[in-house]
């Protein structure tokens, strides 16, 4: 049996318009045929072609090699005369040729995998890493957001007060940290952990509700600065020097941290003094 692969007029696929061979449409009308039937061949579809397509045949010759390795002529129709070709068989005949031909155009639609070269690789790499760096930081931004948006929502103890506007001399948790880290030099870790866990903690003076439009009905505890710096001051008054920049405190989990403040003094006479430097703004 004569066969010829199905064949495209360039090297993308993707764009080429699919064509079948003569020899792929006597090889596709036998195999239709039902048996016992004659068997057409090659030679007898050639001479039909120049009738059903007439002058337009020229068009689409072409040349194929037989087993002896002899060229021989054929055909290469596209979808349209490849259905005229069949019709001239039988109308069912020219509808499976027609539905073959759409199967092979949607096929050669389909991207062709193509081998890449070690650069091309190593640049999908680059791009791939490049992308994920990118993830990452904006996943990073976002957990940002979201812990200083949980910053705000402390939890608030039973018989707190809900207030519109901020007291006078009362601050939140950022405000604190901030005036705390320049007074003492202390971590915002260290100052959440004086203000929520310490055992000499202030105790929180209100509840205001946050002004930002994106924060609606949300809700933030204040504390009187002044007591959260004397519960800062009797800290550091607890607090024991690790190092020339460490200190550590005996309920801090036996963490050492930094701050800026003085060795604790021994003498409990000094021990006001010493302290009395901290109590001025």
């Amino acid at each position: 049996m004569n066969t010829a692969l199905t064949k495209t007029t360039n090297t993308s696929a993707a764009l080429a318009p699919i064509t079948m061979s003569s020899l792929e449409l006597v090889d596709f009308i036998n195999t239709s045929r039902q048996p016992g039937e004659a068997q057409l061949t090659h030679d007898n579809l050639l001479k039909k072609v120049a009738i059903v397509l007439g002058t337009d045949a020229v068009k689409f010759n072409g040349i194929y090699r037989d087993s002896m390795n002899r060229p021989k002529p054929c055909y290469h129709f596209p979808k349209r005369e490849a259905c005229l070709m069949a019709m001239s068989y039988s109308y069912e005949l020219q509808a499976k040729v027609y539905d073959k031909m759409t199967a092979l155009e949607a096929q050669a639609a389909k991207p062709v995998p193509v081998a890449m070269t070690q650069m091309q690789m190593m640049l999908a790499v680059v791009k791939g890493v490049v992308d994920l760096e990118q993830k990452q930081i904006a996943t990073t931004a976002l957990l940002e957001v979201a812990s200083a948006r949980l910053d705000r929502l402390e939890a608030i103890p039973a018989g707190i007060p809900a207030l519109d506007n901020l007291p006078a001399g009362a601050a939140g948790i950022s405000q604190l940290r901030k005036s705390i880290k320049r007074a003492f030099g202390m971590t915002d870790e260290v100052v959440d952990f004086i203000v929520r866990n310490y055992s000499g903690r202030p105790i929180p003076f209100a509840t205001v509700r946050n002004p930002h439009p994106e924060a609606v009905e949300a809700t933030y505890l204040v504390w009187y600065s002044k007591e959260v710096r004397s519960a800062a001051l009797a800290f550091i008054a607890e607090c024991s020097r690790q190092t020339a920049t460490l200190f550590a405190h005996p309920e801090y989990l036996n963490r050492r941290f930094k701050m800026t403040a003085p060795v604790k003094p021994t003498p409990a006479t000094g021990k006001r003094e010493a302290l009395q430097r901290y109590m001025t703004p």
